[in-house]
């Protein structure tokens, strides 16, 4: 197993640096993207607090048990009282509504209920009509409690009315499709698809480059090692790397997302993941019997982000145009992406929901299976020349 040995002992001596460079961009990519996620997937509703001023010219009981009312469920902010200084207030968003009390207010209120409140608001306002909402909510159930209660002081009204308008109703936003919402554990796998695809391309490509040039191939070939022994010391060398680079990352998503991991959706997600690495191992093995020194990095990058690109891994595939989706069948890329997607968009797990994952996992065992063919004949025809 010389060559065995040696392949690992190139590795570190010639792509250990560009391997970690790439995994450390990964889990920078991971860390700040990835929480995307869980910052999109909430369904909960907060109310934000509208900005109102509140120029109180009655002073009366009611007025002041509305204005308390206000400041309590509303930002209630001060400006100046003059014409200028409301319109300014609106003008610089100092305050979305100006509500002014008129003196008499509370007897107008209690006589008739004719009473006007002045509003100016600032143009399409969607805060300011609901401040107006909860005003005529407050009034309308102090009106109730007066016309039906006897001996009651405003200040006892105000408690039964706060009491009242205090019962809150929990909202829950209603996720109409799953599938527009990724999870964070599905953002890490399809980011995966980019760093994975390079440090196979440029590892594998680097350690065959410097085995395949001439003078060196031709002194193995003098070697008692056989040319078939030789080559697959150094493709069970590129499984190696292979294996060791995705038991890396997964190790990695565990530690991130434990509770996603340990679960069957992780489980497919590990597989699916296994599934595009050896695919990425077979593309690399073709790329490196094609690739020169120079080529090797222009290569690995092009390959990469073109598939990565193209495939869904940065873009989602839901915002791809028809043309792009057409064309994109033929990249392995796509078809882990459409896995890790479909996944998080499942809740039920059976014979039904799994078959077309594996269908298109075994698209991609299928392209493994053309890459390598490809390579073995690029290979041999290579060996003829030496």
């Amino acid at each position: 197993m010389q060559v065995f040995k040696q392949y690992f002992r190139i590795v570190k001596k010639s792509a250990l640096s560009s391997l970690l460079l790439y995994m450390a961009i990964f889990i920078f990519m991971t860390i700040i993207f990835s929480n995307v996620g869980n910052s999109t997937d909430s369904t909960s509703f907060e109310t934000e607090k509208c900005k109102v001023a509140v120029l109180n010219n009655d002073n009366s009981p009611l007025s002041n048990n509305l204005e308390a009312y206000i400041e309590e469920n509303s930002k209630l902010v001060k400006i100046k009282t003059t014409d200028e200084g409301i319109r300014d207030a609106l003008f610089f968003r100092e305050a979305e509504i100006v509500i002014t009390i008129p003196k008499g207010f509370e007897d107008s209120f209690l006589q008739d209920n004719s009473y006007t409140l002045e509003t100016q608001s600032i143009p399409n306002s969607s805060s300011s009509i609901f401040i107006k909402s909860m005003i005529n909510n407050y009034l309308n159930t102090t009106k109730v409690y007066i016309d039906n209660t006897k001996n009651l002081n405003f200040e006892k009204i105000s408690d039964l009315v706060n009491k009242d308008l205090s019962i809150d109703t929990e909202v829950t936003l209603a996720k109409d499709n799953k599938e527009d919402t990724k999870s964070s554990v599905t953002y890490y796998f399809n980011y995966l698809a980019y760093p994975m695809l390079c440090m196979l391309i440029l590892g594998i490509s680097i350690v065959s480059n410097i085995f395949n040039s001439p003078d060196l191939k031709r002194r193995n070939l003098c070697s008692p090692i056989n040319s078939y022994n030789f080559n697959m010391q150094i493709f069970l060398g590129d499984m190696v790397l292979a294996l060791s680079t995705w038991t890396i990352f997964m190790a990695l998503a565990i530690v991130m997302y434990p509770k996603d991991m340990f679960s069957f959706s992780g489980v497919l997600h590990g597989i699916n993941s296994l599934i595009f690495t050896i695919t990425c191992l077979c593309l690399s093995f073709l790329i490196s019997n094609i690739s020169t020194k120079n080529s090797i990095g222009p290569i690995s990058n092009l390959v990469s982000l073109g598939c990565c690109f193209l495939g869904g891994a940065f873009v989602p595939q839901q915002l791809l145009s028809e043309t792009v989706k057409s064309t994109a069948i033929f990249n392995p890329v796509y078809w882990f992406i459409n896995v890790n997607d479909k996944l998080n968009a499942l809740s039920t797990f059976n014979m039904d929901t799994l078959t077309p994952l594996l269908f298109e996992m075994l698209i991609m065992l299928a392209f493994s299976v053309a890459f390598l063919g490809v390579g073995l004949v690029i290979m041999k025809q290579r060996r003829t020349k030496y």
